[in-house]
């Protein structure tokens, strides 16, 4: 699982320069000490000098005080020019300096959906209790900007196979419906599937936002609502990455299914980009105060391989964190 860089290393990466001319004004003390070094060209002793070697280190050591001493106002400037800027600054920008500082910009969480499914019908769970709790424990915590989830199948869209969360199935016509049962399908899985929904709906001052992939396809779109579960005041924003690769097969609408991937029949989901399928892949942009979406596809039946090296994204998403 990928979890945010550890922050508390950098709190002390920038100091600050106010003790820079203290420094450098300790350095004049030992040059008003006289001694006895040689100090003119190599090999000509000091004392045969027109002027005793003391006065010139002397006078070396003044014009550095006076330098620093002329220094120390405009030291002191910019200084005070610093503290009024930081004063200007508003409170949600210094939290967003304070995020970049301490690394908490972004928490991507990844976990795997069906290896840990069980069969045991209201009560059964794709994803293992314990790490059910844990997913829950960091969409509730605050110190960090972007919770993203990345699991290994993602929710919005059915392609009525069996490893799913949502109870379609397709029919003898080759489409999807909730009308005849599911083999094996375990209504436990939805329950836990609308737990997670409320908790990323429920998070304060963040937008909900799952990547993943397993339908063979770029898409995005937005759940507004599961079964009775309302979550159009947060709503759920969903993104297929794409299928990163050259081969020409294995797009769910000529495979064995026959059917694109499609928005369940038991929720409320708009689609901003219906499913492509497609080669592509999706960028993401992190800042303190939104996440910019940049998708990308490549045919290989129409571009050539060389094409991917300059493909530009065909559709950008920014979703803005609320204030």
């Amino acid at each position: 699982m990928l979890r945010k860089a550890a922050g508390h290393d950098l709190r002390h990466a920038v100091r600050p320069h106010r003790h820079a001319v203290e420094d450098i004004r300790g350095l004049h003390r030992p040059l008003l000490v006289g001694h006895d070094d040689e100090l003119g060209p190599i090999g000509e002793p000091a004392e045969k000098l027109g002027e005793p070697a003391d006065v010139g280190v002397v006078q070396r050591g003044l014009d550095l005080v006076e330098q620093v001493e002329r220094a120390r106002p405009r030291e002191e400037e910019r200084e005070q020019e610093r503290d009024r800027a930081q004063r200007l600054l508003t409170s949600r920008e210094q939290r967003q300096a304070r995020d970049l500082l301490a690394g908490r910009l972004a928490e991507v969480l990844l976990y795997d959906i069906r290896r840990t499914a069980t069969l045991a019908g209201p009560s059964a769970v794709y994803i293992d209790v314990e790490a059910e709790r844990w997913l829950k424990a960091r969409m509730a915590a605050t110190e960090v900007a972007h919770v993203v989830h990345a699991p290994s199948n993602p929710p919005g869209w059915s392609a009525g196979k069996w490893g799913e969360w949502y109870p379609d199935v397709l029919d003898a016509n080759k489409k999807l419906t909730i009308a005849q049962p599911k083999p094996y399908w375990q209504p436990g899985w939805l329950k836990q599937h609308d737990r997670l929904m409320a908790a990323m709906s429920a998070m304060n001052g963040r937008v909900p936002l799952v990547v993943s992939g397993d339908m063979h396809a770029v898409a995005l779109g937005k759940m507004q609502r599961s079964g009775t579960l309302d979550l159009s005041r947060n709503p759920i924003n969903v993104a297929l990455s794409g299928t990163i690769g050259t081969w020409p097969g294995g797009w769910p609408s000529n495979g064995i299914r026959g059917t694109p991937a499609t928005p369940s029949r038991v929720l409320d989901f708009a689609e901003t980009v219906k499913p492509i399928e497609q080669h592509g892949f999706t960028l993401v942009d992190f800042t303190p105060d939104k996440m910019e979406l940049r998708f990308f596809k490549w045919d290989v039946n129409t571009q050539p391989v060389e094409a991917i090296d300059t493909l530009q994204p065909f559709h950008t998403e920014v979703l803005m964190r609320p204030s």
